[in-house]
């Protein structure tokens, strides 16, 4: 059952409290009321694994090289094609620190938003998806929210939730295409960070909770996804990426016999300034 607004005056009024809803968090986190938990110019800037992420996705050759090159023991393919998509919308390097920020906000909202859709179609209540949403509004996501590279837990959640809205409108409306954009965004998720590979299973469940015979056998498609897309990031573990060392020519030195022994060592001079016997 989808959420009915009612009338226009309802539906104009749905939308400020919603947009007041993604604008809470950043009221909350930079203080632009109050003190702030955090200060907007960390926000704006680069830390610590921001570095490593934007400095193996700075070109496409290398993003896709470093595919799947785990990072603390991560592989996270749909993360650095993320990073490098970043990195070309910001045109120049003095714009990154910027554009990883407005990303890093940016899932922030688009998580909250994406909740209260699910929430609302499945309950049937706008008032309750704006409550769902409303739930971002806390001091646990400012990290995510205000760093790039703890963001790609939002992103993995992101794609678990965008698994459950096309799986929630299969199952109203059917559609081969709608299956496969759910299988889609499993795998999307997988390679965000180790928690989206949950999308799966949490998509197989949803579909089996609706009871009917034509959901329990398409619950196959997530689950199948999910555990593909592991299989693959477990079987191409550290392989791309991994290039062999260029070759050196050995010096003129080292080409000699007995180039690389040392120098022999000088015998010690008689000190000049020892007095003659």
């Amino acid at each position: 059952m989808a959420p009915e607004f009612g009338n226009p005056l309802a539906g104009g009024l749905t939308g400020l409290v919603g947009l007041l809803v993604c604008a809470a968090p950043a009221l909350l986190f930079f203080g632009a009321l109050g003190p702030g938990l955090c200060d907007p110019r960390r926000a704006d800037a680069m830390q610590h694994d921001d570095f490593e992420y934007v400095a193996r996705s700075l070109t496409p050759r290398r993003a896709v090289a470093n595919l799947f090159v785990p990072h603390a023991t991560h592989i996270v393919p749909s993360w650095r094609l993320l990073t490098w998509g970043v990195v070309c919308s910001a045109g120049r390097p003095s714009s990154l620190p910027n554009a990883l920020a407005i990303v890093s906000y940016g899932a922030e909202v688009a998580v909250m938003l994406v909740t209260g859709r699910l929430v609302a179609c499945e309950i049937g209540r706008t008032s309750a998806g704006l409550a769902a949403a409303a739930a971002g509004i806390s001091a646990l996501m400012m990290p995510p929210a205000t760093w790039y590279a703890a963001g790609q837990t939002l992103w993995a959640a992101l794609g678990i939730l965008a698994t459950l809205v096309c799986l929630q409108s299969w199952r109203r409306r059917g559609g081969s295409v709608r299956l496969a954009l759910a299988a889609l965004s499993a795998i999307v998720a997988g390679w965000f960070w180790t928690i989206g590979y949950l999308a799966g299973p949490v998509g197989a469940i949803f579909l089996c909770s609706g009871g009917s015979r034509r959901c329990r056998r398409a619950a196959v498609v997530p689950l199948a996804a999910g555990a593909i897309v592991l299989i693959v990031a477990l079987v191409m573990d550290g392989r791309v990426g991994t290039l062999p060392p260029q070759a050196t020519k050995p010096s003129a030195r080292q080409s000699k016999p007995g180039g690389n022994r040392p120098a022999p060592r000088r015998p010690a001079l008689a000190d000049a300034r020892s007095p003659a016997r």
